[in-house]
């Protein structure tokens, strides 16, 4: 086949995923021309049209038959964050339970996927995918506040920090609005500074 076949069945594919049956999609895939994470030029999979359109039928059988659940798009959007953004509970439910979806990943931007949710209005939603976020990697519990802030990606502030009188007792005090002024911009690494310096107390 031609390399034009070969984009014209990759469009096919994400056409299917976005509207198509699950009959479409497993016929546009048995091409063998490209495999189930195929890319399009802004990097979503097929399992990203399909989450943000809502079909939760097209999910599963997408994460039956290997697509990953945590691949990031070009702005570091996953099928989840995407699923998140419509409000498709669903959706999400396979991609956490069958996919095995990752609720801590962030986008370029810092968000969580509940954070997306809570951005678009589904309370819910983000509630729940919330309850689904792990705690952040390593003991943040303990140590001194330059191996809280590394252990965070955050150790780039620390002179920040010190420079305003914020030592390791204060950490859970701190609000969103504390971190923002003290430079953390992203909401992601704000929210994962707050889930940590809870466990502070």
């Amino acid at each position: 086949m031609t390399s034009s076949s070969a984009s014209g069945a990759v469009e096919r594919f994400f056409e299917a995923c976005a509207g198509g049956t699950v009959a479409d999609v497993t016929a546009a895939l048995a091409t063998g021309l490209f495999d189930v994470d195929v890319r399009s030029d802004a990097g979503t999979t097929g399992l990203h049209e399909a989450a943000r359109k809502g079909r939760a039928d097209v999910c599963r059988w997408l994460v039956a038959n290997g697509a990953s659940a945590n691949a990031p798009d070009a702005m570091g959007y996953t099928a989840l964050h995407w699923a998140a953004a419509q409000g498709a509970l669903d959706v999400c439910d396979v991609l956490l339970t069958a996919g095995g979806a990752d609720a801590s990943l962030t986008t370029g931007y810092g968000e969580t996927p509940a954070d997306v949710a809570r951005r678009m209005q589904h309370g819910r939603l983000a509630a729940r995918l919330s309850d689904r976020e792990r705690p952040p990697a390593g003991d943040v519990d303990t140590g001194t506040l330059d191996e809280f802030l590394s252990r965070l990606d955050l150790g780039g502030l620390h002179e920040r920090f010190v420079a305003e009188n914020v030592a390791v007792d204060v950490l859970p005090a701190l609000t969103d609005a504390d971190l923002r002024e003290l430079g953390v911009d992203r909401m992601g690494d704000r929210k994962r500074f707050l889930l940590a310096a809870r466990r502070l107390k």
